[in-house]
């Protein structure tokens, strides 16, 4: 009955750090791939480019729309 205690247990913890990289995918800037996301565009509201880059563009890559200003957001 451990064995089977143990494996489910290991099968959680597998899932869980699958999980736990795709949420970490999710927070990297969309154009780098290697900081955080930190801005917001308007009128979108799309949260998918860091600090650096999100200045560099002028359309949002996730819809398309034209960005008419961002928003600098902070993780607590």
């Amino acid at each position: 009955m451990s064995t089977l205690t143990s494996s489910s247990e290991h099968s959680i913890s597998k899932a869980q750090v699958r999980e736990n990289a795709e949420l970490h995918s999710i927070l990297k800037c969309m154009y780098c791939s290697r900081k955080e996301v930190s801005l917001v565009f308007l009128p979108c509201g799309h949260l998918v480019s860091c600090d650096e880059c999100g200045k560099e563009q002028r359309m949002c890559r996730m819809c398309g729309s034209n960005i008419k200003g961002t928003v600098r957001t902070f993780r607590v």
